[in-house]
């Protein structure tokens, strides 16, 4: 017993000893920005985005750049996305215009192509346009953010309990579980929006759940249950329906005390008109 723990102690130390003289992946991916693009007098900024830039760390974990370059080279179409590996990490890169990067966040629309840009790492800059350009989406203003978690709620409780009920009830639970997972996925954009945050890619959004300090009494449980579809029992369904109230009404109580007029999200909703789709 003694040998073979002495061993794994050794290989522990050694390998504890490699790590901690690794380049970091920010260190990586300043190395491959300094190496392959600050030389190009067309790029203004390069940004990393994706699970590097929100600090995930495991051996899935690639470096997703974004070059901007100037407006004319863009619309020449001659910069094609490509990818690498460097020092032993996959490397892949697209390109964008600061004009077509303002576009994609112009208006609040799309919540997750805020999150996005909210959360990527400015690697290159010169000029400051780009660092410029995103500090003037850094958050919701709050109006915008109130007709948000409106709409959010308006379309969420739209597939459940709505169609999920009317599903249930012509014995359709296919077509049910349809609704009560889109609602799910609505419901759980919301919870950012609720926290004064933008809405993750949906492959991060359960990783960022737990980060939330206002949510529904055991949501991340509750999801499980209502996404769960190994019964189509109208037992299951029935209980289903129970657990989907709930979160409907703690969400309910959480938009009224985040703003959103109580009317907005009565018995009378549907007289109010939503003014922004969902981002999931």
């Amino acid at each position: 017993m003694i040998a073979p723990l002495r061993k794994i102690i050794v290989l522990a130390i050694e390998w504890l000893w490699r790590f901690q003289f690794l380049p970091s992946l920010l260190e990586i991916a300043r190395k491959f920005v300094n190496e392959r693009f600050m030389s190009c007098n067309d790029v203004l900024g390069v940004l990393l985005e994706g699970s590097a830039a929100v600090g995930v760390r495991d051996e899935f974990v690639d470096l997703d750049f974004e070059v901007i370059i100037k407006e004319k080279r863009y619309k020449e179409g001659v910069f094609l996305a490509d990818e690498t590996v460097y020092d032993g990490v996959d490397v892949c890169w697209g390109w964008i215009s600061l004009e077509k990067l303002e576009s994609k966040l112009s208006g609040w629309q799309n919540d997750i192509n805020l999150w996005v840009y909210s959360t990527s790492k400015i690697m290159y800059d010169p000029t400051v346009k780009v660092e410029d350009l995103l500090k003037k989406y850094k958050r919701y203003p709050e109006d915008i953010r109130r007709e948000k978690m409106f709409s959010y709620f308006y379309y969420g409780w739209a597939e459940a309990p709505y169609n999920f009920e009317k599903a249930r009830l012509r014995k359709d639970p296919i077509t049910a579980q349809f609704g009560l997972t889109n609602a799910v996925e609505i419901f759980t954009a919301l919870l950012f929006i609720i926290n004064h945050n933008f809405v993750p890619y949906r492959k991060w959004r359960l990783r960022e759940l737990q980060k939330l300090k206002k949510k529904p009494e055991k949501y991340e449980e509750k999801v499980k249950q209502l996404v769960q579809t190994n019964s189509f029992s109208s037992e299951a369904f029935n209980l289903k329906r129970k657990k989907v109230h709930e979160v409907v009404d703690k969400l309910r109580e959480l938009v009224i005390q985040e703003g959103v007029p109580s009317e907005n999200v009565g018995n009378d909703m549907w007289k109010y008109e939503p003014k922004y789709q969902p981002s999931v």
